[in-house]
Order: structure tokens, then sequence, then C-alpha cells
């Protein structure tokens, strides 16, 4: 009986630790955020794109689908943003870029979105990486340029 008193214990302060690590985490990027909303004016978007999937269309196989959000921060409306998708090989050479202007995003708002890519030729496609960022818009800050959290992806 002792010992599954334990385990309960032990599997309790693990989803507690757990639950602690995700608050201090999402603390950590408002924290961030606030402090680049206090830097910019507040009439700036503040962008940001997060890849949500991304994979052969199962209805043609002569594409990839990439999608993801696209959010805006700021207090006003982004216009003409841009997204770009990319492909790379495992070595990190760039195979494809593809760039959509998706138009404008409304303050402190996200959209889904979706991209189609058509495949480039020749390519093994075990060995490739796709990835989404945002590239730019009228009026826009790109966050993932000035976040910790963000700058792997740039």
């Amino acid at each position: 009986m002792k010992e599954k008193e334990l385990l309960g214990l032990i599997v309790i302060f693990i989803l507690l630790l757990s639950v602690g690590y995700m608050g201090y985490y999402i603390n950590k990027r408002n924290i961030q955020i606030a402090e680049l909303e206090s830097k910019q004016p507040n009439d700036v978007p503040l962008l940001v794109f997060q890849l949500d999937s991304w994979g052969e269309n199962m209805y043609d196989d002569g594409e990839y689908i990439f999608t993801g959000f696209i959010m805006n921060y700021g207090n006003q409306e982004a216009k003409n943003v841009e997204v770009t998708c990319i492909i790379d090989d495992a070595d990190g050479n760039r195979i494809k870029t593809y760039s959509e202007n998706i138009g404008s995003v409304s303050s402190n708002k996200w959209e889904y979105k979706e991209f189609n890519v058509k495949k480039p030729s020749g390519i093994v496609e075990e060995d490739i990486i796709g990835s989404c960022i945002y590239t730019g818009s009228d009026n826009g800050f790109n966050l993932a340029q000035n976040l910790e959290d963000y700058k792997e992806l740039v």
C-alpha cells in the first residue's frame, strides 16, 4: 500500500512540475511580447507565423500543403502581409522558396492559413524539412526576429 501511495505522490509531483514549467514558459513569452510592445508604438502590428503542419497533398501528389497561424499581437491592422514557405534538404540547403501575400490581418487577431506549394523535382522526400515564416508587410514588426523563442526560425 505504501508503494502505491509513494508512486501516486511522485506522479502528482511530476504533474505539478510540468504545469509549473508550462506556466513559466507562457509567462516568459508574454513578458517578452509586453517588452516589445512597450518599445514599439501602439499603432504597429506585431506579427509572427507559427507553422502547424506540412506534408504531401493527399489529393495531388505534385504539391505540399503548409498550414499555420499568422498572429497579430499589435493594436493596428497589418496590411499586405507576406508569408514565405521554405523547403530545405537535410543539410540545410535551400531547395524551394514560396511566398504569398495573404492580405490583411486584423489587430489582436490570428488567422489560420493554408499554402499549396508545388513540389520541386528530383528530391528525396525523406531528407527534406519544411517551414513557413512571416516575411513582411507594409506596416508590421516581425516578432520572429526579436523574440528569443523564435530566433531559430529566421
